[in-house]
């Protein structure tokens, strides 16, 4: 979370939010105060996180098997990504891949892909996700008072795709208005490098 912060800010204050495979947001103050909202791992369910959006794919995919949803280019790609026939496929497949977080984290580009098509079964998916990425950032901007917060953003939900992230900064300006987001400069491990090298002070 310090090389995440320091990729993008190169300074000792700030929030970051990671939203990948999994999630978390991460603040520190000019105080040296710092506190994490989210980042609990999948069995919590990572709420906002690429495995999120990958398991919320796999229950629009057996709700449109038996009819509860309609079956949409959304739902038809996941089933036949997953293979899926009839909707008890659902079952042994989380038996053997509940906790296979990679693979299931997999699936989210189907969902934002179609979220981007304007599939609502999708964006509902997205809209739920970043609900909980807005909630952990305010819970840090909350507990550590930032005057002119600023934000990074890394992973790539929130940098490379197109109905999620521009609804993740939407939701962001209404809850923050003052924020000012930006994406990486650095990669995190060489942040990592010139933290140590310069002793938390940048060049």
């Amino acid at each position: 979370m310090e090389n995440a912060l320091a990729s993008g800010l190169f300074e000792d204050e700030g929030i970051v939010l990671i939203s990948g495979t999994g999630m978390v947001a991460y603040g520190k103050n000019k105080f040296s105060e710092t506190h994490k909202a989210g980042g609990l791992g999948y069995k919590e369910g990572d709420l906002g996180s690429a495995y999120d959006l990958g398991l919320k794919a796999i229950q629009a995919a057996s709700r449109a098997l038996d009819n509860r949803y309609d079956m949409t280019p959304f739902t038809k790609e996941v089933i036949e990504t997953l293979r899926f026939n009839i909707s008890n496929d659902v079952i042994d497949f989380m038996e053997v891949n509940r906790e296979n977080r990679t693979f299931i984290a997999s699936l989210a580009p189907i969902v934002t892909k179609h979220g981007d098509l304007g599939d609502e079964y999708a964006k509902e998916i997205c809209d739920s996700a970043v609900d909980e990425l807005v909630l952990a950032v305010c819970a840090v901007q909350r507990r550590l008072q930032f005057e002119h917060p600023q934000l990074v953003i890394v992973g790539t939900l929130g940098n490379d795709t197109h109905y999620f992230r521009n609804t993740l900064f939407s939701k962001l300006m209404v809850s923050m208005p003052e924020l000012e987001v930006f994406s990486p400069k650095l990669e995190p491990n060489l942040a990592a490098c010139n933290l140590s090298l310069n002793n938390s002070v940048f060049f």
